[in-house]
């Protein structure tokens, strides 16, 4: 019953995450693979929303959504 990691609701944290996973997803890129992301609660992947966002800031054809339901409905 452990709380999990939780993303903060900070626009320049954010900023932070969406460039480090566009750098990640860059290198993905030039080394030919794609790169997933991950649904797990309390985090920018934590909604359906959020993590379309997510995705759509990174900007990148080669990242996208691994939809891991399991992480939404499981208990810590």
């Amino acid at each position: 019953t452990a709380q999990g990691p939780k993303d903060p609701d900070d626009a320049e944290v954010r900023a932070a995450a969406v460039s480090r996973l566009r750098e990640l997803g860059e290198h993905a890129a030039s080394v030919g693979l794609p790169m997933a992301l991950e649904l797990y609660e309390d985090t920018y992947l934590g909604t359906a929303d959020s993590a379309v966002r997510l995705v759509e800031e990174i900007g990148l054809d080669n990242v996208g959504l691994n939809a891991d339901v399991a992480n939404l409905i499981r208990l810590h």
